[in-house]
C-alpha cells in the first residue's frame, strides 16, 4: 500500500470500465495540486493497475472525476510548501488530507473515461505536464452499477 513519512495514504472508490470489466477500484489518493490564489483545487490520485499518478478536476454534481493530466512527482513532495511550474504557471503541491477534504466525505467516485483518454493520448504525444483542456465526447456516467467488483488494495504484511 502506497504511504508517505506520516503513514499510509487516504484511499477513495474509483469506479473503471476497462478490460477488467466494471470495477470500484481502491485507489491512494497522492495529494492536491492547487494554483497560489487557491482558485483551482486538483486532486491527485494513483492508478494502482497501471501506477501513474492522474490529475483530477472534481465534478461533485455528478460524482465524476476529469482527468486533466498525468503527473511524476515524488509523493513526499505533497507538503504543502513544495511548488511546481506548469506552462509559466505556479502550483503548489498539497497534502493528502488536504485533497481528502476536497471530495467532502464522499468515498466512491466515477472516472470520467473520455477525459483519461484524452490525457493519455496527450501525454503519449508531449514529454512535458501540460493539463489537457479537451475532453473525448461521451456519455458521462452519473451512477456506479450495482454489479461493479469492489478491488481493495492489500494491507501490507504485519509484523
Amino acid at each position: 500500500m502506497p504511504s508517505t513519512e506520516q503513514g499510509p495514504l487516504p484511499t477513495i472508490f474509483l469506479y473503471t470500465e476497462e478490460q477488467r470489466g466494471k470495477q470500484l477500484v481502491e485507489s491512494p489518493v497522492v495529494g492536491m495540486i492547487s494554483d497560489i490564489a487557491g482558485m483551482e483545487k486538483l486532486i491527485v490520485v494513483k492508478d494502482v493497475h497501471n501506477h501513474l499518478d492522474f490529475v483530477y478536476k472534481i465534478v461533485h454534481d455528478s460524482a465524476n472525476l476529469d482527468a486533466l493530466a498525468i503527473v511524476c512527482y515524488d509523493h513526499t513532495g505533497y507538503d504543502g510548501r513544495t511548488r511546481i511550474n506548469v506552462h509559466g504557471i505556479t502550483y503548489r503541491l498539497g497534502k493528502p488530507e488536504d485533497a481528502i477534504r476536497l471530495l467532502r466525505g464522499k468515498t466512491r467516485w466515477i472516472q470520467d473515461k473520455g477525459s483519461v483518454l484524452a490525457v493519455l493520448l496527450d501525454g503519449a504525444s508531449s514529454k512535458q505536464v501540460s493539463f489537457a483542456s479537451r475532453r473525448m465526447a461521451r456519455t458521462r456516467l452519473q451512477n456506479i452499477p450495482d454489479d461493479a467488483q469492489v478491488v481493495a488494495l492489500e494491507a501490507p504484511p504485519q509484523a
